[in-house]
């Protein structure tokens, strides 16, 4: 997730939080009940006290929590605060919130499960009339020429520049979408927007689009670019679009499967899929490029997917007949959490371990850390 260092860079993007700020000064009336979820640092949740929240749930699954309890109590508003370490799914809160604020994010709002933790914290925390933080995200696109010092991290598997042939490796470049800053010179079509999502409506975290680009100008183009804008109420909009004041979400370059020299007219359809699969998403792009008497001109089919280094066996053990059996390591884990039933210290449960399997175990201090490790996880 989010290093100490990350929290401080996303507390010194002004454009982001002065526009969350602005958010919750409209929201928020006196009394009020809030959610901040992943709540982090914890800054969402002072600004909201100190802007008349009566009471503020801030969730946070990181260890980032202590330092918002922290910074809390340095700012006087421990009192309204309350604060809980856990996964907001396995929450269940004594009261509704009159306002959820949310900042899950990564070049866009398809980030891990951030989408799913604020449809369900939607579903079963938000009051009736209540308010969501951001209210809702356009994402867009456009098609432009990534620079070549940026855009070798794609051409590097297809151009023998140090005499190795690295071409069967070219679908870790051209089927990766990666963080990206392109000035808006580079811009070879007109932007339009993908998809919108209504956090007040949105039903499911996966979602997608369908675009047509028309090129505006004679040039090569090798891949999209995407960013987001977000209304966080009526009246307060942040965006993260190429040429404005840059903040802390970067963009985000999605590669064609090789350039394209495109004319003026030309038009690009362009299909976006982002689906969430188990923990993350899965970006599915497909191209369509025609010129401007309407001749097809290329066609592309790419995925994230094919950019994952996914071995045979490893195929094989998901497959729905398979018969799993545990290793070493899934057999050391059994036992300690057999053990875990709430009579026993943690010294006393590697201690047990140690006595009965000694095969499996190295060593006591070896077997505390394995506990400790799977109590922090499981344990409560």
């Amino acid at each position: 997730m989010y290093s100490p260092h990350d929290h401080g860079v996303m507390i010194a993007d002004r454009v982001r939080v002065g526009a969350y700020r602005r958010a919750l000064e409209r929201a928020i009336r006196p009394g009020d009940v809030v959610v901040d979820l992943g709540a982090g640092s914890g800054i969402f949740s002072v600004l909201a006290v100190q802007l008349g929240a009566g009471k503020v749930y801030a969730i946070e699954c990181e260890e980032s929590i202590e330092l918002a309890r922290q910074i809390a109590r340095d700012n006087h508003c421990e009192r309204a605060i309350i604060f809980i370490r856990d996964v907001s799914s396995n929450l269940e809160l004594p009261e509704k919130a009159n306002v959820i604020v949310s900042d899950i994010h990564g070049g866009l709002p398809f980030y891990g499960l951030g989408l799913a933790s604020i449809l369900d914290a939607r579903r079963r925390f938000l009051a009736p009339a209540g308010i969501m933080i951001p209210l809702r995200e356009r994402i867009w696109c456009a098609a432009v020429q990534l620079p070549a010092g940026d855009y070798d991290r794609v051409s590097v598997w297809n151009d023998d520049r140090w005499g190795v042939n690295l071409r069967s490796g070219s679908r870790f470049g051209t089927d990766f979408p990666f963080a990206a800053r392109v000035d808006p010179g580079h811009f070879v079509s007109e932007p339009a927007c993908i998809t919108t999502l209504e956090h007040n409506m949105i039903q499911s975290p996966s979602a997608g689009g369908c675009v047509t680009l028309q090129a505006f100008r004679d040039g090569e183009a090798n891949g999209y670019l995407l960013w987001f804008d977000s209304d966080l109420v009526d009246g307060v909009s942040l965006s993260t679009a190429p040429g404005l004041p840059e903040t802390v979400y970067p963009n985000v370059f999605a590669p064609w499967t090789r350039p394209v020299a495109l004319g003026a007219g030309d038009q690009i359809e362009a299909e976006f899929c982002f689906n969430l699969v188990h923990n993350d998403y899965v970006w599915n792009w497909n191209t369509s490029i025609r010129t401007c008497t309407g001749q097809q001109r290329d066609c592309f089919r790419q995925s994230s997917f094919n950019s994952s280094f996914i071995a045979p066996e490893q195929l094989c053990r998901r497959a729905p007949g398979h018969r799993p059996r545990l290793n070493k390591k899934g057999m050391q884990q059994q036992i300690l959490l057999k053990l875990m039933n709430g009579d026993r210290s943690l010294q006393e449960i590697a201690f047990v371990a140690l006595r009965d399997y000694p095969d499996l175990f190295c060593d006591e201090s070896t077997a505390i850390q394995e506990a400790a490790d799977l109590a922090d996880k499981y344990g409560q």
